[in-house]
């Protein structure tokens, strides 16, 4: 399992983000790109780096990855509720890292810990959406 079916798994478990992001039969967590006539508010995580940490006596598995996740809301409301929610379950001071997403251990990812480093806003006019955009680093264990 990779860290982005992981962070699905998980999400749709957390009952702010399954308030927001669950219908029956899907959870709008997307990867890449929106599904052609989803709802809103919705989630679209992308991969955008992979660093593997390498030491001098070993190699302890560790990778570090960065995902993008990107918040759609047909309001600015809708928009920043949802934006909020990932960041406050993903908080440490709300989740105990390490944490196994996806599973226990041996089926689930091991996550040493997530971090928000930046967010900003967008508005995209075509499709009438704002979104706000928030960029993570997480380190966990391949599997």
């Amino acid at each position: 399992m990779d860290l982005m079916d992981a962070l699905h798994a998980w999400a749709a478990a957390q009952t702010e983000l399954a308030a927001l992001l669950a219908e029956p039969n899907r959870f709008r967590l997307y990867k890449l790109k929106l599904e052609q006539g989803t709802k809103h508010p919705s989630t679209v995580q992308q991969r955008t780096g992979t660093g593997r940490q390498y030491r001098s006596c070993t190699v302890d598995g560790a990778v570090r990855i960065s995902l993008q996740l990107d918040h759609y809301g047909r309001t600015l409301q809708q928009m920043t509720d949802l934006a909020n929610a990932w960041r406050l379950a993903l908080s440490p001071d709300n989740l105990t890292y390490p944490v196994y997403m996806g599973g226990e251990p041996g089926v689930g990812v091991k996550v040493k810990s997530a971090t928000l480093d930046n967010e900003f806003d967008f508005d995209d006019p075509e499709p009438g959406l704002l979104r706000r955009v928030q960029l993570w680093t997480f380190w966990s264990f391949e599997v």
